[in-house]
């Protein structure tokens, strides 16, 4: 997991390594592509996807290794991966960014955000607040993730809350 947060950190600073990247810039991607291939050897990483976006638009998208090894099946722009906990760094400074921007504030209750979800406790309704969410006090049990039905549906999210 280390070795995925690294190169994933490593892919990002490559923002301020490497002018933009526009598609016609054939010579800057191949030093990704190769870059991404080195580190991909190096970290013993067997698939990952590279997205660049500029300005919301995507500009280079491309899958390298396999998402199966055994199967030799590989990776493509709509190839899943378990993100594990490599999402809480982000998702921690997104949620300060927003609170610095007067968005929200982390004692908010998550449901102001998300209305549909009902969190209940010995059958009586609970509130978590965000920072409980980003600190793990939220009392939601960690083994609850074996519950979260695989979709690929606009509501995915939604049958989450119905299926757990």
């Amino acid at each position: 997991m280390k070795k995925i947060i690294l190169l994933i950190a490593i892919i990002l600073s490559l923002n301020t390594l490497i002018p933009v990247v526009h598609a016609d810039s054939n010579d800057k991607i191949h030093k990704i592509e190769r870059f991404v291939e080195e580190q991909k050897e190096i970290s013993k990483i067997p698939g990952i996807s590279l997205v660049i976006v500029e300005k919301g638009k995507i500009v280079y998208q491309k899958g390298f290794g396999y998402a199966d090894v055994k199967e030799k099946t590989p990776v493509t722009s709509h190839t899943l991966f378990e993100l594990g906990s490599t999402s809480k760094a982000f998702t921690g400074l997104a949620i300060l960014k927003l609170e610095e921007e007067g968005l929200l504030k982390r004692t908010d209750d998550v449901r102001n955000y998300i209305p549909w979800l009902e969190l209940k406790y010995n059958g009586e309704p609970q509130a978590i607040t965000i920072n409980q969410l980003l600190h793990h006090t939220s009392g939601i049990a960690w083994n609850s993730i074996v519950h979260i039905p695989e979709s690929n549906a606009d509501n995915a999210l939604e049958l989450t809350a119905i299926e757990s």
